[in-house]
């Protein structure tokens, strides 16, 4: 059985902080992130600036490659 990730943010503003400064801390930049997930350096920009939020399976993939955590989340 799959468990579901409960995601409770109070505005894209918030996640789009959390997700930029995960990436930071793991030290990676934009254009490493970009061809990872295999998307534009522009579209990870517009992520961190709350301007571009799409499809759950590449959220998915996103906050796996930051290792997002349920703790980060709650936090």
């Amino acid at each position: 059985m799959k468990r579901k990730l409960k995601l409770d943010f109070k505005s894209t503003e918030e996640i789009s902080k959390l997700l930029k400064k995960r990436r930071k801390n793991l030290k990676i930049s934009q254009k490493e992130l970009s061809e990872i997930l295999g998307v534009s350096q522009s579209r990870i920009s517009k992520i961190e600036n709350g301007k571009f939020l799409d499809d759950f399976i590449f959220w998915g993939k996103l906050l796996k490659t930051l290792k997002v955590t349920q703790e980060h989340i709650q936090n």
